[in-house]
């Protein structure tokens, strides 16, 4: 069997927006995919992702320039026109539950990314344990410090409830892991190491108040 880190864990299915009206939704190929996605992928998540999201906005504006509408009623032309000609025909295909959101190289589309890394995560942790769903994602702060609560309830929750008295481990010890697990899901950009190296864990030591500590984790 192979390892976790091995295995698919959530599939991105990216495909362009077709603005002209004679043009199917999907390809043949790419549509028994969908219908048949669960006998071939079984319960890993997709997300149907369709690019070029500013190319659909800027025909529909271009449609109506014309009739005068305000910025209100062309939001809702703008939804209108999305649900009806792209997500209703996708979910009569994929089924109502199917993932999906869009995508633009635009900058002032960069939202749709977050989004995009949100959807991603949110289902690639409810795919598999939250360790491995959560690890692989470094771009929206959020999500990092989900990942941290998550992994470190998970792995010390109970012996933290049992108190704060460690037998065998000093404070010390006990920071290092946890600053060891922050490293490792926070991915931050350190290519000497810097952050685990022995001169910045004693740049840490020094801010710690040994009279506040609990009573067998005194020794640092």
């Amino acid at each position: 069997m192979p390892k976790l880190q091995d295995k698919i864990h959530l599939v991105w299915l990216c495909l362009p927006i077709p603005l002209d009206r004679g043009q199917p939704l999907l390809e043949s190929g790419v549509e028994e995919f969908l219908k048949s996605k669960k006998e071939i992928l079984g319960d890993i998540p997709i997300v149907v992702i369709f690019t070029k999201h500013d190319t659909l906005i800027d025909k529909v504006e271009f449609d109506v320039m014309e009739l005068n509408y305000d910025q209100d009623s062309l939001e809702v032309l703008k939804i209108k026109t999305w649900n009806k000609r792209y997500i209703q025909p996708l979910k009569e295909i994929a089924g109502s539950d199917i993932l999906h959101t869009t995508v633009s190289t635009k900058e002032w589309y960069v939202k749709n990314i977050r989004q995009l890394i949100d959807l991603t995560a949110t289902n690639v942790e409810n795919f598999i344990a939250s360790e491995a769903a959560l690890a692989p994602q470094r771009v929206n702060i959020d999500l990092k410090i989900k990942a941290s609560i998550a992994i470190n309830k998970k792995r010390y929750w109970r012996n933290l409830a049992s108190g704060m008295n460690f037998m065998g481990f000093t404070m010390s010890h006990c920071l290092f892991v946890i600053h060891k697990d922050i490293i490792d899901i926070w991915n931050f950009n350190d290519p000497y190491c810097h952050l685990a190296s022995d001169q910045f864990k004693k740049l840490m030591l020094r801010n710690l108040d040994s009279d506040d500590l609990p009573h067998t984790a005194n020794a640092l």
